[in-house]
């Protein structure tokens, strides 16, 4: 066996222990926590922060839910229809956590690339570590962190390359995103809740143009 072959071999024991031995949960958030923070959004902020999302020259849209439950993952078709009604022709790409979901994505003409990462990162370093590579050589015009509490798809918001990053404010880092909204009520349906951004979004700059 090749020395190449050694090595890969003896990485890929280790990052089996790894992930059989520890809490993968844990220090996938501690992990995820790490990259989420303001010192390295500040690194990998790419564009000058801007008001609000703009209805003119949106052509590439990117949604961020790295989720592997089918169920979670459904409530983001009425957020590809909102943006396949108002932006028609855009694309509109995804980052989710469940191969198997991307069927569900599939019937909807305006959604283009879907990412799949891997359930267990830390089990799958090589795979989990390709997706965000592939993903960070694309440019969009907008990208959607949809979820209020998801640090994983915050993170992955900020990776990316886009002009414009919009989410909700609250518990994650979100001085980076060019537009934040406050988490609304408990009380909103889930499957609302990502649309209700995508509309803030855009009203609050049509409140600013009005100015």
């Amino acid at each position: 066996m090749s020395s190449s072959r050694r090595s890969q071999a003896a990485i890929a024991m280790w990052t089996g222990w790894i992930a059989h031995n520890l809490d993968v949960q844990h220090w996938r958030r501690k992990l995820v926590g790490f990259l989420a923070r303001d010192s390295w959004q500040a690194r990998i902020q790419e564009h000058p922060a801007q008001p609000a999302v703009p209805r003119q020259g949106l052509y590439r849209v990117l949604i961020c839910r790295p989720n592997h439950r089918a169920g979670n993952l459904l409530l983001l078709i009425p957020l590809i229809a909102e943006l396949q009604l108002n932006f028609p022709g855009t694309q509109v790409d995804l980052i989710i956590g469940n191969s198997a979901a991307t069927t569900n994505f599939r019937r909807f003409p305006n959604v283009g690339h879907i990412y799949s990462l891997p359930h267990h990162a830390l089990r799958h370093p090589w795979k989990f570590l390709s997706v965000i590579r592939t993903f960070r050589q694309q440019h969009y015009d907008l990208a959607i962190d949809p979820e209020i509490s998801s640090q994983s798809g915050r993170m992955l918001t900020h990776l990316c390359r886009a002009t414009h990053r919009i989410g909700f404010s609250g518990s994650k880092p979100s001085a980076k995103l060019t537009c934040s909204m406050p988490a609304p009520a408990s009380t909103m349906p889930a499957e609302q809740i990502p649309v209700t951004l995508l509309r803030w979004a855009l009203a609050s700059n049509e409140t600013l143009a009005g100015r």
